[in-house]
């Protein structure tokens, strides 16, 4: 897994985990400084590619399935 430095936008909140998949920052200029800090070295590969494959798109399309089989059930 390759660690991230991603703005704060759109599904970016959802799929990096601060700290441990990458960091989510409010401009170029604190991506700098994240950069600039080795904080980014500090972040475990293994780590970063366990929580990256939540979205995988065979994950992904399994969440789908599994909610689309309880839209089906009876909310009782």
């Amino acid at each position: 897994g390759t660690p991230v430095i991603a703005f704060f936008s759109g599904a970016t909140t959802e799929v990096v985990l601060p700290g441990e998949s990458g960091f989510l920052v409010p401009s170029v200029e604190h991506a700098v400084k994240v950069i600039r800090s080795g904080m980014l070295e500090e972040i475990d590969p293994r780590k970063c590619r366990e929580w990256a494959e939540n979205f995988s798109a065979r994950r992904m399309a399994e969440r789908y399935l599994e909610l689309y089989g309880l839209a089906g059930e009876e909310p009782w």
